[in-house]
């Protein structure tokens, strides 16, 4: 088994796009369960797990920015060296002019103790997950966030086909799917809130959230990434309209 993050193969899913775009309000649990329920409406027809066994697919909250300077704007963020996990993200962060670049996730510390990078787009769980408390010292918080991320579970198929009938019928009916989506958003959920409340504690740690001006601008910038990626969707003949509208529902559902 293994877990894979989307974004890090440009050009390979479609579908996952959809629960990254900005503007979806809800914790892990809920986008996580929302996110399963419409990829089995909307997106299995494009098959983009062809060849594993899909286990579960996970989405944490909203990613915001996290520099090694004070960022006070919208601004501020231009022509600042981001790393940028893929997918989404890198679409959100042409919008206020961050000079994108890619590195994995537990390469971050190094990346900003180096000042290879100004800044990293993140979920607030990696505050303390890759320790961003001590080379990013600054939080600058979007409500709803930027974007968000996209995961899979995966296991190898012929691992699963080898198991007795049984038990994979048990496993799909029990553990795997919804189940195995919302457990691990309740898992992220607990990670996120004890990282936030770890950077609110730090004396040297700041939290600054976007004014009513750059929440309205950056709600513009949204709009337009959330057309593009849309008809992405729209164009690999998903009703990306119905997909999107299912998010909301099942977010405020859950």
């Amino acid at each position: 088994m293994t877990i894979i993050f989307h974004g890090y193969q440009p050009g390979r899913f479609a579908g996952t796009k959809l629960i990254e775009i900005p503007g979806y309000a809800g914790d892990d649990e809920a986008a996580s369960v929302a996110y399963w329920r419409v990829h089995e409406a909307h997106l299995a027809a494009l098959d983009e797990h062809r060849g594993v066994k899909l286990v579960a697919l996970i989405t944490y909250r909203p990613g915001q920015i996290h520099p090694n300077k004070e960022v006070n704007s919208l601004a501020d963020l231009e022509g600042l060296k981001t790393r940028l996990g893929g997918g989404v993200s890198a679409d959100v962060g042409k919008e206020p002019g961050l000079a994108g670049i890619q590195v994995p996730a537990p390469k971050v510390y190094e990346t900003l103790s180096s000042g290879a990078a100004d800044v990293v787009a993140m979920n607030i769980g990696e505050r303390t997950g890759f320790k961003l408390n001590e080379v990013a010292k600054n939080v600058y918080e979007m409500p709803g966030g930027f974007y968000r991320g996209s995961f899979a579970v995966l296991m190898s198929q012929e691992a699963f086909d080898s198991l007795p009938a049984d038990l994979q019928a048990k496993l799909n009916a029990e553990a795997f799917g919804e189940a195995a989506s919302r457990m691990m958003g309740q898992v992220w959920d607990a990670h996120d809130t004890r990282a936030r409340e770890a950077t609110e504690a730090a004396e040297d740690n700041k939290i600054v959230t976007a004014s009513a001006a750059d929440q309205a601008a950056f709600a513009e910038m949204a709009e337009r990434v959330q057309a593009k990626i849309l008809g992405e969707l729209a164009g690999a003949d998903i009703n990306a309209e119905a997909a999107r509208a299912m998010v909301v529902k099942e977010m405020a559902a859950n």
